[in-house]
């Protein structure tokens, strides 16, 4: 099946297939704000993946973004780092969050738009903000820690650090629209955060499509 997402000045067809990264002769691995590697990757029992890689040692809880090829077509993953299964041998895994495949170009275009963000912690806080930018990818957004003179500790109560899961509700022209995410960064002077949407689905992606393209036309039209 071919759907083209709406997004601005960029044509994008997911072709649905099971992907594959084990046969590929090589995938590009990037962890976090860390290292980028390339190297294979061995299918383990539960779907999870090995990187077959020495010498590099990540953290548990780190998000992991895949990129390969597959039937000449880009492929793209995210999952998280986690902890060697029992009885398996030592080395990097990664569980498998989110998986495209036939893309044929990848959307990273980050729109620079203020809009209400709502971020819901798994310890059940809820911390309101604002977006600096946004793409169909995640959002950078400031948070608003009132009363708070070090953001590094309501950061910490909060429960907002790289790698935790979380929900964030964004209020679109179209309504608010309720996203899991995972927390990619947060900057502990600024209160600034930095997260990655996760298994969004075909009606969300067409709508933050439309509303990232019609933000393009309106900051081309009125820069200032």
């Amino acid at each position: 099946m071919n759907r083209t997402l709406g997004v601005p000045r960029i044509e994008v067809n997911v072709i649905q297939e099971q992907p594959l990264p084990w046969r590929a002769p090589e995938v590009m691995i990037s962890f976090g704000s860390g290292p980028t590697i390339v190297c294979r990757v061995t299918r383990q029992p539960g779907d999870l993946l090995r990187v077959e890689h020495e010498g590099v040692g990540i953290a548990e809880g780190t998000s992991a973004d895949l990129q390969w090829t597959q039937d000449g077509r880009g492929s793209f993953a995210t999952g998280t780092v986690i902890a060697p299964p029992p009885s398996a041998p030592a080395g990097i895994y990664i569980r498998v969050d989110q998986s495209v495949t036939g893309i044929e170009r990848r959307l990273s275009t980050r729109v620079p738009v203020r809009v209400p963000a709502t971020l819901h912690t798994v310890n059940d806080r809820a911390v309101s903000g604002w977006t600096r930018d946004v793409s169909l990818g995640g959002a950078n957004i400031l948070l608003e820690l009132p009363g708070h003179d070090d953001a590094r500790a309501a950061l910490a109560a909060a429960g907002i650090a790289g790698g935790a899961s979380a929900t964030v509700d964004l209020t679109l022209p179209s309504g608010i629209h309720h996203l899991r995410c995972q927390i990619t960064g947060a900057d502990q002077h600024s209160a600034e955060i930095r997260v990655r949407f996760l298994h969004l689905n075909i009606a969300t992606m067409d709508e933050l499509g439309t509303f990232l393209h019609d933000e393009q036309h309106r900051i081309a039209l009125h820069p200032d």
